[in-house]
């Protein structure tokens, strides 16, 4: 028998998302040897590390990563920044070509394959971390960055919005200038690169298996309320 239908915000055809979930610990960073979390320099050091993790191919749009280095470095000169990327593909040749067109072969290190296991330690290493990927259903890599400590600079319009805050634990632009837009801002921009990096490093995202378990009981939930009948 059908029971009569409770008036409610929710609708039938939202869609809910799971996010996706990590084992947070493996990549929480590490206190500095003095004790406690290490303090970000303000403003950071020259070059800005930028570590991009990523298949090294065209749907990824790797040669526009060197893009946004070549402008950046136009605009702060040689030697301001560095780009590590970290993943195999079959776009290394055609980036390494692109690098020394563009005139940075010299800050753009790429490493080929990085085992999962050696990001923690590659990360430590890094400022921020840089995605140029349109087609980024959700973009693990940059959240296993983020839970490392890293602020995340990407493109609006992707799954990396639905876990990075802009302004909050990293920057989010509309378009490939805004990224190099936003890279200089981090490199000159009084005290917001310390504040996103101490964000990203003292605040884990919510993407701990704990928190996954909750969103799903909540979807749960929520199909119970919305479903009004008895078989």
């Amino acid at each position: 028998m059908w029971h009569r239908r409770s008036r409610s915000r929710e609708l039938p055809g939202e869609v809910g998302v799971l996010p996706n979930g990590l084992d947070l610990e493996e990549w929480r960073p590490r206190p500095s040897p003095q004790g406690g979390p290490q303090a970000p320099a303000d403003p950071p050091p020259a070059p800005l590390r930028i570590v991009a993790t990523q298949r090294v191919a065209p749907r990824k749009r790797s040669g526009e990563l060197v893009d946004v280095v070549a402008a950046v470095t136009r605009r702060l000169g040689p030697g301001s920044v560095r780009l590590t990327v970290a993943g195999d593909g079959p776009d290394l040749a055609r980036v390494r070509q692109r690098a020394r067109a563009a005139g940075v072969s010299g800050a753009v290190e790429l490493l080929g394959r990085v085992p999962r296991t050696e990001l923690p330690a590659l990360y430590a290493q890094q400022d921020v971390f840089l995605s140029v990927a349109r087609l980024e259903a959700f973009g693990i890599a940059a959240l296993e960055a983020r839970a490392a400590g890293l602020p995340v600079v990407a493109l609006a319009g992707t799954g990396i919005t639905s876990f990075i805050t802009d302004g909050v634990d990293g920057l989010i632009a509309p378009d490939d200038e805004g990224l190099a837009s936003a890279v200089v801002r981090l490199a000159t921009e009084p005290g917001l690169y310390a504040r996103l990096r101490r964000t990203a490093r003292t605040t884990p995202p919510a993407a701990g298996w704990d928190d996954v378990l909750a969103a799903a009981e909540r979807e749960y939930s929520r199909a119970r309320r919305l479903v009004r009948f008895r078989p």
